[in-house]
């Protein structure tokens, strides 16, 4: 009977996580570039002259990933379409005409899955699409199974929804559309499942099988998505060890870090955001 190695298969594995770190950027980078960093500021600025009244932000409503925020007793679609009437009440969004579909299949199978644009359609994680007056919004049909992923793509969508009712683009253009809305959806309260859903990575195995996935939701990488959630926390002073309570680990440090930034050497670009208020 042939043997496992498991020690190479490990090592594989180990690998293949730290090309996915050097990729998106190492753990020990904490923070964005400045570039990136100006850029945030000026979208959020953006944000506050073009999306406002949003009931979600004005409130300084931070919505969490617990069982009272979400309270679900589905299974299927029917998980997904609960699911989305909550984000959609939490956006302020409900009354905002939309259909909801299921695609499939989940290309989850796959060691990379990456939401960029250069992937085919059937191959994204979510979708937002208008015909007329027909706005569809559809979803990974596999998703179901992973709701902290299933809404960060909820509310990345519907945050394309809100940015097409202005006719402005933000900073950057064409171009950064796709990051902007990423940070949109922080803006909007969802930052936390943005953030958190940014990278997974899963490894599953038994005696003989071996299998490890990794999958990267979105536009932003985690530490770009936890700076954009240190911007909405300090501009509505949340508690930032509450904030953290609810990250995973390489996003709670990334915000932690972000944290200090903002209210340490940008204090005064926040203090002018929170004049916007």
């Amino acid at each position: 009977m042939p043997t496992v190695d498991h020690l190479g298969i490990a090592l594989a594995v180990a690998g293949v996580v730290l090309v996915f770190w050097w990729l998106r950027g190492t753990v020990e980078e904490y923070l964005p570039d400045e570039r990136q960093i100006d850029w945030q500021f000026d979208t959020f600025e953006w944000f506050l002259r073009h999306l406002r009244p949003n009931p979600t932000f004005d409130d300084g409503s931070l919505i969490e990933p617990t069982p009272e925020d979400f309270p679900v007793d589905t299974v299927g679609h029917e998980r997904a379409k609960q699911l989305f009437e909550y984000v959609r009440a939490y956006a302020g969004m409900s009354q905002w005409p939309c259909r909801l579909e299921p695609r499939g299949p989940d290309p989850g199978q796959q060691e990379i899955h990456e939401l960029v644009p250069a992937i085919p359609e059937d191959d994204a994680a979510g979708t937002f699409e208008v015909r007329e007056d027909d706005v569809t919004i559809s979803y990974n049909a596999r998703l179901v199974e992973r709701p902290m992923e299933l809404v960060a793509v909820f509310a990345h969508e519907l945050a394309h929804y809100l940015m097409a009712s202005v006719e402005d683009l933000p900073p950057g253009g064409v171009q950064a559309l796709e990051p902007s809305t990423d940070l949109c959806a922080i803006y909007m309260g969802f930052g936390l499942f943005q953030t958190n859903a940014a990278f997974q990575f899963e490894r599953k195995d038994d005696a003989f099988v071996m299998q490890s996935e990794a999958r990267f939701t979105g536009y932003l990488n985690e530490g770009e998505l936890a700076y954009g959630l240190a911007i909405f926390a300090a501009l509505h002073e949340l508690d930032p060890d509450g904030v953290a309570h609810h990250l995973d680990g390489n996003p709670r440090a990334y915000f932690r870090d972000a944290y200090s930034d903002v209210t340490g050497e940008r204090s005064e670009r926040v203090k002018k955001l929170r004049d916007l208020l």
